[in-house]
């Protein structure tokens, strides 16, 4: 991890502090906040995927996760965003996802591919570490902005100072 992939998840952190700060709402099990009763999920045999839609008319999109209050703060970072797929009859949002700036959204899952390796290098972490601070139980199924943020802080400092820990885990 170079010194611009570690400000990147220092931002992260200051993104979770902040919006702790302001009190918002936070939820690692989910990018970004809407009724998921509302959402469907279908086998897309051409892709071999699963595919989510969501079918709620009133979608907000507010960031809910880690990786959700960074990618919507471009005062932080001018990379990722918050992207939105909107069905054209309709007007509501069928999926919202995390994609580079330039990308266009895809149908496709609401979170984050850790096995892209643009996140990866975003971020100068592996597929496991991305799942640690990113994933559903990520930040040590962190249930606060804060907590997230705390652990993402410690996982940085023994990631630039590996020597210093006791064992493999931050915890």
């Amino acid at each position: 991890m170079n010194k611009v992939q570690t400000k990147r998840l220092l931002n992260v952190a200051r993104a979770l502090r902040e919006a702790h700060a302001a009190k918002k709402k936070f939820d690692m099990t989910t990018f970004v906040f809407g009724t998921w009763g509302d959402v469907e999920s279908n086998f897309n045999y051409e892709t071999n995927k699963n595919e989510y839609c969501n079918r709620e008319e009133n979608f907000c999109g507010t960031p809910a996760c880690a990786l959700g209050h960074y990618a919507s703060r471009t005062d932080l970072q001018r990379l990722l965003k918050v992207a939105f797929l909107k069905d054209k009859d309709r007007g509501n949002v069928l999926t919202a996802q995390l994609a580079f700036f330039g990308e266009k959204p895809e149908r496709g899952m609401t979170c984050p591919d850790y096995g892209d390796e643009k996140f990866e290098k975003h971020f100068g972490l592996d597929y496991d570490e991305m799942d640690e601070l990113f994933g559903g139980g990520g930040c040590g199924c962190a249930t606060t902005a804060l907590q997230a943020a705390k652990y993402i802080e410690k996982f940085v400092k023994v990631k630039q100072f590996p020597g210093r820990s006791s064992s493999s885990s931050i915890w």
